[in-house]
This record gives C-alpha cells, sequence and structure tokens, in this order.
C-alpha cells in the first residue's frame, strides 16, 4: 500500500479533538518532513507505512504515531 492510499481514518485521528496532542501533531509532521528528505522526488520515500516506521525508527531513532 502506497502512503497516498492509507485509510483517511488514520490521518483525521490527528485533527479531532479526542486524537494526538499537539506535540505529538509536531513530531508527526516534523518525522514525515524528515522521511521525506530520505528519498528522491517528492513521494519516493513514502512506498509503504511499514517502511515509513522503519525509517522513523532506524534513521531518527523515533516512533511515528500513524
Amino acid at each position: 500500500m502506497k502512503y497516498a492510499d492509507l485509510p483517511r481514518k488514520r490521518i483525521s485521528h490527528l485533527v479531532k479533538p479526542e486524537g494526538l496532542s499537539l506535540e505529538d501533531c509536531q513530531e508527526t509532521g516534523n518525522l514525515t518532513g524528515a522521511v521525506n528528505t530520505t528519498a528522491a522526488g517528492g513521494t519516493g520515500a513514502f512506498t509503504s507505512l511499514e517502511a515509513v516506521r522503519k525509517v522513523c525508527k532506524d534513521r531518527f531513532g523515533r516512533e511515528i504515531a500513524l
């Protein structure tokens, strides 16, 4: 599954009042921006959610909230 094809519910939980804290939303945005710099093109690094999680953990030492 490509990142762009992820179910909307995964993204929508970031903006709902009962969702992530402001700090977690900011970290998620920062991580996705950082992951984007690891491959050529605008979406080259987002081949799957599992790949994004692996890059976050392996390269940045963080777990992403998606």
